[in-house]
């Protein structure tokens, strides 16, 4: 089934959260449009991999070579890698952030990708060692997010069935913004629903993320608490 929900949907939802506050009525439709790309990227970027929003590229080496620019329109960020001889077995390749120049010719174990020209869209990517003969390098990567430019936009590649989650990333942020003091439970809310469906994140990331988004509720809320605790030892 094709997707059908746009951000004025979002839109529509979230207002009765807020007392009809207005959420669109800056110039070019903000904040409601800037808040929808920040919820987007925040899905559609590390530490999240979804089958959904997952693409592959093939290219061969060059005998020698160890810089490969590629035109990419939509590459996010790199998920897998493999490298093969034509009707032979394939490895796995091991990814980097960035690799040095190397002089060791053989069958590439790492790469990285090196250079990203966003003007033009192309990546470079960087093998190591350098080919000794003609590899078929696969990539398998997530595709960056899109960007909001009107209210009748899709929040596709994300599909209508995670509603729920993008629609509580949105009330949270738009909370934050006219000061409702539900922001924080929305925020529970979002961190929860995206967690709940998220694919094979480590523990690491699932706290790492928590506390991107929730540590400073926590403090806040411990913070309120001293608060409490020191006024009510006044008043013994």
């Amino acid at each position: 089934m094709a997707d059908t929900l746009d951000l004025q949907n979002s839109i529509n939802w979230a207002t009765a959260f807020v007392g009809y506050a207005p959420l669109n009525n800056g110039a070019s439709n903000e904040p409601a449009i800037t808040t929808a790309n920040a919820i987007m990227q925040t899905i559609l970027s590390p530490p999240f991999y979804w089958r959904w929003n997952r693409t592959t590229l093939t290219f061969n080496t060059v005998i020698g070579q160890q810089d490969y620019p590629v035109t990419i329109a939509n590459y996010g960020y790199f998920e897998l890698g493999a490298v093969a001889i034509a009707g032979q077995q394939t490895f796995p390749l091991e990814y980097k952030d960035i690799l040095n120049a190397g002089t060791e010719e053989s069958r590439p174990t790492f790469i990285a990708d090196q250079l990203d020209t966003s003007s033009d869209s192309i990546i470079t990517f960087r093998v190591l060692p350098i080919p000794d003969q003609v590899y078929t390098i696969t990539i398998t990567y997530q595709e960056q997010p899109p960007s909001f430019t009107a209210l009748s936009q899709l929040w596709t590649p994300i599909p209508d069935r995670y509603e729920f989650v993008y629609n509580w990333g949105f009330l949270a942020l738009m909370a934050d913004y006219i000061g409702d003091p539900r922001a924080a439970r929305y925020r529970q809310m979002f961190v929860g629903s995206l967690l709940g469906v998220s694919e094979g994140l480590s523990e690491s990331e699932r706290a790492l993320f928590i506390q991107s988004w929730l540590g400073e509720i926590r403090q806040e809320s411990s913070d309120s608490m001293k608060t409490q605790m020191g006024w009510k030892g006044r008043t013994l």
